[in-house]
C-alpha cells in the first residue's frame, strides 16, 4: 500500500485553454469586453443622470470629464497591447 501523496498547486492553468488561442487574442478579447461593458455602462448612467438630474448644468461637465479621462485610460491600455 502507497502512502498518500499531498496534493499540489497546478504549476500553469494553460490546460484550460484551448491550444488554438494565443494569449494576445485572449488578452484583446477581454479589453474589448471590458471596452464594451464601460460603453453600455456610460449610456445608461450618462442618461439617467441627464433624465433625472436637477441640475443638468453640473451633469453636463462631470459627464465629459468622465469620458475624457476613460478614453485616455482606454487609449493607454490599447497603446499597450500593441508594444506586446
Amino acid at each position: 500500500m502507497q502512502p498518500l501523496a499531498p496534493l499540489a498547486p497546478p504549476t500553469s492553468l494553460s490546460f484550460l485553454l484551448p491550444t488554438t488561442v494565443s494569449g494576445s487574442a485572449l488578452l484583446s478579447w477581454a479589453l474589448g469586453a471590458v471596452i464594451l461593458y464601460w460603453l453600455i455602462y456610460t449610456l445608461v448612467g450618462t442618461f439617467h443622470w441627464v433624465r433625472y438630474s436637477h441640475s443638468p448644468a453640473v451633469a453636463t461637465p462631470a459627464i465629459a470629464v468622465h469620458i475624457i479621462v476613460s478614453l485616455i485610460c482606454i487609449g493607454y491600455a490599447v497603446t499597450s497591447l500593441l508594444i506586446l
